[in-house]
């Protein structure tokens, strides 16, 4: 009944997406869209952005007042809203990301 986005993300379909968007980020500035004002309510978020991070491309939401949120500022925004925003002794802060 929930997306399982760690599965989706190893599809190859999605691999070839990722190789497409981060060979374009590294000769243009790419904008990937949708109409979600908050990020945290979007998928892109959350399927996306940590695994383009994970190769090195900067992210940035635009917000619904038009500023820019880092993606790391916005994942602790996430981990605030769910009080998980304190050190873990046995979490790191990937896993908490991914409870």
């Amino acid at each position: 009944g929930k997306v399982q986005y760690s599965r989706l993300a190893q599809a190859p379909l999605f691999s070839k997406g990722i190789r497409r968007l981060v060979d374009g980020a590294s000769r243009e500035r790419i904008v990937v869209m949708c109409t979600e004002q908050d990020p945290l309510d979007c998928h892109r978020a959350i399927l996306l952005s940590p695994v383009l991070r994970e190769r090195g491309v900067d992210v940035g939401h635009v917000l619904g007042d038009g500023t820019v949120e880092t993606h790391e500022d916005a994942m602790w925004r996430l981990r605030r809203m769910h009080h998980l925003d304190h050190p873990s002794l046995l979490d790191s802060d990937q896993d908490l990301l991914n409870l």
